[in-house]
Protein backbone atom coordinates (compact mmCIF):
# COMPACT_ATOMS: atom_id res chain seq x y z
CA UNK A 1 0.00 0.00 0.00
CA UNK A 2 1.50 3.34 -1.18
CA UNK A 3 1.13 5.86 1.49
CA UNK A 4 1.70 9.92 0.63
CA UNK A 5 4.14 11.81 2.87
CA UNK A 6 4.58 14.90 2.99
CA UNK A 7 7.76 16.15 4.13
CA UNK A 8 7.74 19.88 5.00
CA UNK A 9 10.64 21.90 5.01
CA UNK A 10 12.42 22.38 8.21
CA UNK A 11 11.62 25.85 9.96
CA UNK A 12 13.76 28.65 10.18
CA UNK A 13 14.74 29.45 13.52
CA UNK A 14 13.77 33.41 14.12
CA UNK A 15 14.05 33.36 17.30
CA UNK A 16 17.81 32.55 17.14
CA UNK A 17 19.00 34.98 14.37
CA UNK A 18 17.09 37.60 16.47
CA UNK A 19 19.29 36.52 19.49
CA UNK A 20 22.18 37.01 16.82
CA UNK A 21 21.01 40.37 15.80
CA UNK A 22 20.22 41.45 19.20
CA UNK A 23 23.67 40.15 20.33
CA UNK A 24 25.76 42.03 17.64
CA UNK A 25 23.81 45.25 18.09
CA UNK A 26 24.36 45.53 22.04
CA UNK A 27 28.27 44.97 21.36
CA UNK A 28 27.93 47.68 18.69
CA UNK A 29 26.42 49.73 21.27
CA UNK A 30 28.58 48.96 23.98
CA UNK A 31 31.62 50.02 21.52
CA UNK A 32 29.80 52.97 20.76
CA UNK A 33 29.00 54.20 24.02
CA UNK A 34 33.18 53.28 25.23
CA UNK A 35 34.38 55.40 22.28
CA UNK A 36 32.29 58.57 23.40
CA UNK A 37 33.06 58.04 27.12
CA UNK A 38 37.20 56.90 26.69
CA UNK A 39 37.26 60.10 24.35
CA UNK A 40 35.33 62.54 26.89
CA UNK A 41 37.19 61.18 29.98
CA UNK A 42 40.16 59.30 28.85
CA UNK A 43 40.30 55.62 29.37
CA UNK A 44 41.50 55.30 32.69
CA UNK A 45 38.81 57.81 33.98
CA UNK A 46 35.89 55.52 32.29
CA UNK A 47 34.67 52.75 34.10
CA UNK A 48 32.43 49.90 32.58
CA UNK A 49 29.60 51.12 34.91
CA UNK A 50 29.86 54.37 33.27
CA UNK A 51 29.46 52.75 29.99
CA UNK A 52 26.87 50.45 30.56
CA UNK A 53 24.65 53.13 31.18
CA UNK A 54 25.68 55.16 28.39
CA UNK A 55 25.26 51.66 26.09
CA UNK A 56 21.58 51.26 28.25
CA UNK A 57 22.47 47.98 29.22
CA UNK A 58 23.52 46.29 32.10
CA UNK A 59 27.18 45.61 33.44
CA UNK A 60 26.44 41.89 32.90
CA UNK A 61 25.65 42.23 29.16
CA UNK A 62 29.16 43.85 28.52
CA UNK A 63 30.94 40.64 30.30
CA UNK A 64 28.91 39.16 28.02
CA UNK A 65 30.97 40.47 25.48
CA UNK A 66 34.02 41.69 26.91
CA UNK A 67 35.88 40.52 29.73
CA UNK A 68 37.04 44.32 30.44
CA UNK A 69 38.24 47.72 29.35
CA UNK A 70 41.53 46.36 27.62
CA UNK A 71 39.35 44.22 25.08
CA UNK A 72 37.06 46.84 24.26
CA UNK A 73 40.61 48.98 23.32
CA UNK A 74 41.73 46.10 21.95
CA UNK A 75 38.79 46.40 19.42
CA UNK A 76 38.92 50.25 18.97
CA UNK A 77 41.87 49.75 17.72
CA UNK A 78 41.27 47.46 15.38
CA UNK A 79 38.65 49.29 14.35
CA UNK A 80 40.12 52.44 13.31
CA UNK A 81 43.64 50.84 12.34
CA UNK A 82 42.09 48.23 10.14
CA UNK A 83 39.85 50.94 8.17
CA UNK A 84 42.97 53.12 7.55
CA UNK A 85 44.82 50.22 6.45
CA UNK A 86 42.11 49.26 4.10
CA UNK A 87 41.38 52.74 2.96
CA UNK A 88 45.39 53.68 2.34
CA UNK A 89 45.65 50.39 0.38
CA UNK A 90 42.52 50.65 -1.78
CA UNK A 91 43.78 54.28 -2.93
CA UNK A 92 47.08 52.80 -3.43
CA UNK A 93 45.46 50.51 -5.91
CA UNK A 94 43.57 53.03 -7.68
CA UNK A 95 46.88 53.52 -10.08
CA UNK A 96 48.21 50.91 -11.78
CA UNK A 97 51.77 52.70 -12.37
CA UNK A 98 53.74 53.28 -9.23
CA UNK A 99 54.85 56.29 -8.78
CA UNK A 100 56.10 59.33 -6.24
CA UNK A 101 53.71 61.58 -7.33
CA UNK A 102 50.65 58.98 -6.65
CA UNK A 103 51.93 57.66 -3.21
CA UNK A 104 52.46 61.57 -1.89
CA UNK A 105 48.54 62.00 -3.42
CA UNK A 106 47.56 58.88 -1.48
CA UNK A 107 49.12 59.82 1.23
CA UNK A 108 47.73 63.25 1.67
CA UNK A 109 43.79 61.98 0.50
CA UNK A 110 43.62 59.47 3.59
CA UNK A 111 45.10 62.24 5.77
CA UNK A 112 42.49 64.36 5.17
CA UNK A 113 39.82 61.53 4.99
CA UNK A 114 41.31 61.03 8.82
CA UNK A 115 41.06 64.74 9.81
CA UNK A 116 37.47 64.61 8.16
CA UNK A 117 35.85 61.45 9.93
CA UNK A 118 35.48 62.88 13.09
CA UNK A 119 34.60 58.90 14.54
CA UNK A 120 37.66 58.47 13.08
CA UNK A 121 39.43 60.97 14.89
CA UNK A 122 38.03 60.26 18.04
CA UNK A 123 39.19 56.71 18.12
CA UNK A 124 42.59 57.27 17.51
CA UNK A 125 42.86 60.11 19.63
CA UNK A 126 41.63 57.50 22.69
CA UNK A 127 44.97 55.02 21.41
CA UNK A 128 47.64 57.48 20.59
CA UNK A 129 46.71 60.26 23.87
CA UNK A 130 44.00 59.47 25.90
CA UNK A 131 45.18 55.61 26.64
CA UNK A 132 48.28 55.72 29.78
CA UNK A 133 50.68 52.90 28.52
CA UNK A 134 51.29 51.22 31.75
CA UNK A 135 52.57 47.17 32.39
CA UNK A 136 48.98 46.49 32.54
CA UNK A 137 47.95 47.32 28.99
CA UNK A 138 51.60 46.45 27.47
CA UNK A 139 48.94 44.72 24.75
CA UNK A 140 48.15 47.32 23.02
CA UNK A 141 51.94 48.87 21.84
CA UNK A 142 52.36 45.08 21.15
CA UNK A 143 49.31 45.16 19.04
CA UNK A 144 50.56 48.94 17.58
CA UNK A 145 53.60 47.27 16.56
CA UNK A 146 52.01 44.76 14.42
CA UNK A 147 49.56 47.39 12.53
CA UNK A 148 52.46 49.57 12.36
CA UNK A 149 54.78 46.59 10.43
CA UNK A 150 51.35 46.06 7.99
CA UNK A 151 51.37 49.29 6.86
CA UNK A 152 55.25 49.70 6.78
CA UNK A 153 55.17 46.69 4.49
CA UNK A 154 52.87 48.12 2.32
CA UNK A 155 54.80 50.84 1.86
CA UNK A 156 57.93 49.25 1.15
CA UNK A 157 56.19 47.00 -1.51
CA UNK A 158 54.83 50.45 -3.54
CA UNK A 159 58.28 51.76 -2.93
CA UNK A 160 60.08 48.99 -4.32
CA UNK A 161 58.05 48.87 -7.12
CA UNK A 162 58.81 52.57 -7.55
CA UNK A 163 62.64 51.95 -7.79
CA UNK A 164 62.01 48.92 -10.61
CA UNK A 165 59.92 51.33 -12.64
CA UNK A 166 63.00 53.28 -13.12
CA UNK A 167 62.58 56.07 -10.13
CA UNK A 168 65.80 55.86 -8.11
CA UNK A 169 65.47 56.11 -4.33
CA UNK A 170 67.54 58.49 -2.00
CA UNK A 171 67.35 55.49 0.64
CA UNK A 172 66.35 52.09 1.21
CA UNK A 173 63.01 51.27 0.72
CA UNK A 174 62.48 50.14 4.41
CA UNK A 175 64.10 53.26 5.52
CA UNK A 176 62.05 55.74 3.66
CA UNK A 177 58.65 53.82 4.21
CA UNK A 178 59.67 53.89 8.09
CA UNK A 179 60.39 57.52 7.41
CA UNK A 180 57.51 58.52 6.22
CA UNK A 181 55.24 56.78 9.15
CA UNK A 182 57.06 58.77 12.02
CA UNK A 183 56.49 61.82 9.96
CA UNK A 184 52.81 61.10 9.49
CA UNK A 185 52.06 59.58 13.58
CA UNK A 186 53.93 63.24 14.37
CA UNK A 187 51.14 65.03 12.07
CA UNK A 188 48.69 63.48 13.07
CA UNK A 189 49.21 63.25 17.04
CA UNK A 190 49.81 67.05 16.70
CA UNK A 191 46.60 67.56 15.21
CA UNK A 192 44.96 64.75 17.69
CA UNK A 193 45.99 66.83 20.73
CA UNK A 194 45.59 70.55 19.36
CA UNK A 195 42.83 70.52 16.28
CA UNK A 196 43.48 73.83 15.48
CA UNK A 197 47.21 73.71 14.67
CA UNK A 198 47.01 72.32 11.36
CA UNK A 199 44.27 72.49 8.47
CA UNK A 200 43.38 69.88 6.25
CA UNK A 201 43.77 71.57 3.40
CA UNK A 202 47.40 72.29 4.53
CA UNK A 203 48.24 68.68 4.93
CA UNK A 204 49.67 68.62 1.39
CA UNK A 205 52.29 71.60 2.24
CA UNK A 206 53.69 69.88 4.44
CA UNK A 207 53.81 66.51 2.20
CA UNK A 208 55.64 68.78 -0.16
CA UNK A 209 58.56 69.02 2.36
CA UNK A 210 58.83 65.68 2.80
CA UNK A 211 58.45 63.77 -0.43
CA UNK A 212 61.34 65.55 -1.93
CA UNK A 213 63.99 63.87 -0.19
CA UNK A 214 61.94 60.33 -1.49
CA UNK A 215 64.32 60.51 -4.59
CA UNK A 216 67.75 60.33 -5.59
CA UNK A 217 69.27 62.72 -8.03
CA UNK A 218 69.58 60.83 -11.84
CA UNK A 219 72.87 60.52 -12.88
CA UNK A 220 74.48 63.67 -14.28
CA UNK A 221 71.79 66.16 -12.23
CA UNK A 222 72.92 69.50 -10.94
CA UNK A 223 72.43 68.58 -7.90
CA UNK A 224 74.39 65.25 -7.96
CA UNK A 225 77.47 65.38 -5.61
CA UNK A 226 80.97 63.41 -6.55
Amino acid sequence: MHVNTITNPAPDNPPLHKKKEQGRQTRQDIIEAAIVLFFEKGVSATTLEQIADKAGVTRGAIYHHYLNKHQLLEQILSRAVGTLIGIFSDMLAQSSHASITHLQKTNVDSMRMILDTPSLMHQLSIIMIKCEYTEENIYLIEKQNEYQKEIQHILIAYLEKISLAGTPLSKPAPMIADALLCYNNGILTRILKDPASIAAADIGLYMDMFFPSVTAPRSGHKDDHP
